[in-house]
């Protein structure tokens, strides 16, 4: 007597390969997302950075000009009495505006190195962060690669799944006809 088995495909519902790999999809969609908002971030601070340098030196420039504009109203007063005076002091009120265009030149080429420094760091920093998103999107390339691998080796291994499934049913069939064999001939040899 011999038994007829048909093979059937078990296959869970929903199918893990599709899920896996929707997943993985929407994970690198996120960490793309993700790394734009953080490097536009960072894109827009340093902007903002030197948008508050700009106007803080701006602000600092204003008030030392407005500082050597009234000490320059102040000498000019003084010249107008030390005029009337004497000549000595009017020696002194032009050596005095000789300091002041000196210190506003020792100024103007403090702020041009400290805005040249500023520059510097921008740069600096601009770089890194094109550094950063090249190894981003490296490493993004890469995890893609491999999910395109890993869907062609489940597919490989999907197929090697359903040729064990089939060979263990036809284990369990030969098992199972060899029982009824050996029953068929204890039974008829009492």
């Amino acid at each position: 007597m011999a038994a007829t088995t048909a093979t059937t495909i078990i296959r869970p519902d929903p199918d893990p390969t599709l899920l896996t790999t929707e997943n993985l999809r929407r994970e690198i969609a996120n960490l793309k997302e993700l790394s734009d908002t953080k490097f536009g971030g960072v894109s827009n601070s340093i902007g903002s950075l030197h948008d508050l340098f700009t106007a803080e030196l701006d602000k600092l420039a204003s008030v030392t000009a407005e500082r050597f504009t009234a000490v320059g109203a102040q000498f000019t007063e003084r010249d107008t009495r030390t005029d009337q005076r004497a000549g000595d002091t009017k020696l002194a009120v032009d050596a005095a505006f000789a300091a002041a265009k000196e210190a506003t030149a020792e100024i103007k080429t403090g702020f041009t190195k400290s805005i040249d420094a500023l520059q510097t760091l921008i740069t600096a920093n601009t770089k890194a962060a094109d550094d950063k998103i090249d190894d981003l999107k490296e490493r993004l390339t890469t995890m893609e690669a491999r999910t395109q691998g890993i869907g062609s080796a489940n597919q490989d291994n999907r197929a090697l799944v359903f040729a064990v499934i089939g060979s263990v049913f036809g284990v369990i069939a030969l098992f199972i006809a060899a029982g009824s064999l050996i029953t068929a001939i204890i039974s008829h040899s009492h």
